[in-house]
């Protein structure tokens, strides 16, 4: 039988380890009944969008294409949902004066002369504040560049002008086609493995220190990541969907946009769904 010391010194506690918080169901991705109460809103919403004007406003901007590509002599068939050429019994040459093109590119090119500037002004005297601005202002400009904003702005303008409507969307794109670079790993005391993100050289699972992990060989443990790069694109009104019925766009609080693919890129993308890839045919 052992006998406790009372005046020994009781041995050195593990410490507690550190469970990651809860994940809130009603945002796991990786939770199936959540992506499909996700995919039905979108499905519900993109419903709901496309009546109310919709597709009036992409009818409307079909037609302006066709205008500008001098296809003029064209009525709406309602009952087939799309313009076609007008019934006529004369079937000589039609002459066109394409004065809608002319007036189109004249307003396209005084929206593309329009180029808003994002400013950055420190809002103290500090020294802190003013560095802040000026590395925004900086950053800014690199990204700028990397996407290619001002060719992006041209775009647009050309679809303002012709389709009366268009947006602007940015974002990082995370496609290994960008290139990928090697992300090292840690291990803890308690043996556990993998990326710290951003724990700061503590261990998620007991809390302790880590270290760099290694093979038995003695090579880096870790795995390839994609680099990414940030991009402009964009969006027309053949893609976005919202509530027509609200003129101010600055109040418009919903929308989503299904964006345009070709059908290629498309079975390359989603491999698994290739067989059920096909043209989306809209109102035109």
């Amino acid at each position: 039988m052992a006998i406790l010391d009372p005046i020994a010194e009781a041995p050195p506690q593990a410490a507690a380890p550190r469970l990651p918080p809860p994940v809130d169901q009603r945002y796991d991705l990786n939770n199936a009944e959540t992506t499909g109460k996700i995919l039905a809103r979108m499905r519900d919403k993109q419903a709901q969008w496309s009546k109310g004007g919709r597709d009036q406003i992409v009818a409307n901007a079909f037609r302006n294409i066709l205008f500008m590509r001098g296809w003029q002599w064209i009525v709406r068939d309602r009952g087939a949902g799309m313009w076609r050429p007008i019934s006529a019994k004369y079937t000589g040459p039609r002459p066109v004066s394409n004065r809608f093109g002319s007036t189109v590119n004249a307003f396209t090119s005084t929206i593309a002369r329009i180029e808003p500037r994002l400013l950055f002004r420190p809002a103290t005297d500090e020294a802190e504040d003013r560095a802040t601005a000026e590395v925004s202002s900086r950053a800014i400009e690199v990204c700028e560049t990397e996407t290619n904003l001002r060719l992006q702005r041209q775009i647009l303008a050309k679809w303002v002008g012709v389709t009366g409507g268009g947006w602007l969307e940015s974002g990082y794109d995370p496609s290994p086609e960008h290139g990928t670079r090697f992300v090292p790993h840690d291990e803890g005391v308690c043996g556990w493995v993998g990326a710290l993100n951003g724990s700061q050289g503590t261990c998620p699972e007991c809390g302790g220190p880590t270290m760099p992990a290694v093979d038995p060989q003695g090579q880096p443990i870790g795995e390839q990541a994609p680099i990414g790069k940030l991009y402009t694109e964009v969006a027309t009104v053949f893609e976005m969907y919202w509530d027509a019925a609200e003129p101010d766009w600055s109040k418009v609080r919903e929308y989503q946009r299904k964006k345009s693919v070709d059908a290629d890129t498309a079975k390359r993308r989603w491999k698994e769904l290739a067989e059920g890839i096909g043209p989306d045919v809209g109102p035109g």
